[in-house]
């Protein structure tokens, strides 16, 4: 600002007066130099205000966090249940449960739901996978969910009771009464040539309408071609039996494989014996 023919520089403590010439001719003198430097100094010291601390949460805020983060974590953890969700072995959980039940409920045999996808449900998925003409991956994803819902087991070609091994789809059908009760799933003969005592075979499962001849319900019967669980004759060698492998592919040497689990259940429940029937189709 000006006062009379001098400028006026207002400081952080004092002002300083300059004389008009001084300013005009381009200098400030020893003395007025001195005192700008003064002012210069005095602006630096000038303390910024600190900025306030951000203030403590209150409990209402600290509440509706915490609702939010488990609102937050519950949706993460029901995203697997999504539509679009993809179970295997090794999953477990309500959404495995419900898919067992109803694999269960339309016949595909898996022993007790337990909401555990371990090896009996996944011999019941190849199952259903192979009557609905699915990929045989044993992954239960959505279109696995709607042939479930769709409570379809295939119809057995003969009536009465016995069991059909149906070796296109390579699938047995536990039949009573002309109406399927379960469907296991199996596998039969590879079609790969193997060697046996010096001599080069085939692996076929003879097709026809055969009788159980000869069973052994004391456990592991070492045959010629490999350990059988608690198998049934229902031809010469040929026989169904329990094993612990039984893949979604044709895999033996002219057996029916199905689980341990499930031959035990054949067994425990009458569903073959001597003289029962069996179809090979």
């Amino acid at each position: 600002m000006r006062r009379g023919r001098n400028w006026i520089l207002p400081g952080p403590n004092a002002t300083i007066e300059l004389r008009r010439r001084a300013v005009l001719k381009g200098g400030f003198g020893i003395a007025t130099t001195a005192a700008l430097t003064e002012v210069a100094k005095a602006s630096q010291d000038v303390k910024k205000p600190e900025p306030e601390p951000e203030p403590e949460p209150t409990q209402d805020a600290a509440e509706a966090e915490a609702e939010a983060e488990a609102e937050a974590e519950a949706e993460a953890e029901a995203e697997p249940d999504s539509d679009l969700a993809l179970y295997r072995r090794g999953d477990n959980g309500p959404a495995v449960l419900a898919l067992q039940e109803q694999l269960s409920s339309t016949g595909y045999w898996l022993g007790t739901p337990d909401g555990a996808y371990g090896h009996l449900t996944l011999q019941a998925v190849y199952a259903l996978q192979k009557s609905h003409g699915l990929v045989r991956d044993g992954i239960a994803g959505p279109n696995v969910r709607a042939a479930a819902a769709k409570n379809y087991r295939p119809s057995p070609v003969a009536g009465g009771n016995l069991m059909e091994i149906h070796l296109k789809q390579q699938i047995i059908l536990v039949v009573r009464g002309g109406q399927t009760r379960f469907v296991l799933n199996t596998s039969t003969a590879s079609g790969e040539r193997y060697e046996f005592e010096g001599q080069m075979y085939t692996a076929r499962t003879r097709t026809g309408d055969f009788n159980v001849g000869y069973v052994d319900g004391t456990g592991w019967r070492e045959g010629e071609l490999g350990k059988m669980w608690r198998p049934q004759f229902y031809s010469g060698n040929y026989a169904i039996h329990g094993s612990p492998y039984i893949p979604p592919y044709p895999a033996s040497h002219g057996c029916s494989r199905v689980s341990v689990a499930a031959m035990d259940m054949i067994w425990r429940d009458g569903l073959m014996s001597m003289g029962s029937r069996v179809l090979v189709v």
